[in-house]
């Protein structure tokens, strides 16, 4: 009887451990990191910072209403009113 040939999982498999391997013994890159790159990652953070105030500022009402203790959100039922 002949073996049968490997399944397309089992080479998928192989091929994903040899990788692996190779990628846990790094040689050194020698690389230089500029003054840009630097620059690149500040306007990373600062555009995450103000996505996220912007999302704060558009959905801020449901998010006070979601942590908010009272049902009643009119403003109308705490006036009274006197004659």
């Amino acid at each position: 009887m002949q073996k049968s040939p490997l399944k397309h999982a089992d080479v998928i498999l192989v091929a994903i451990c040899i990788m692996s391997a190779q990628f846990m013994n790094p040689s050194s890159a020698y690389a230089y990191i500029d003054p840009g790159a630097g620059s690149i990652v500040l306007q990373v953070i600062l555009g995450g910072v103000g996505a996220l105030a912007i999302i704060l500022k558009l959905f801020w009402e449901r998010i006070v209403s979601i942590f908010s203790l009272s049902k009643d959100t009119s403003d109308e039922s705490q006036i009274n009113v006197e004659d």
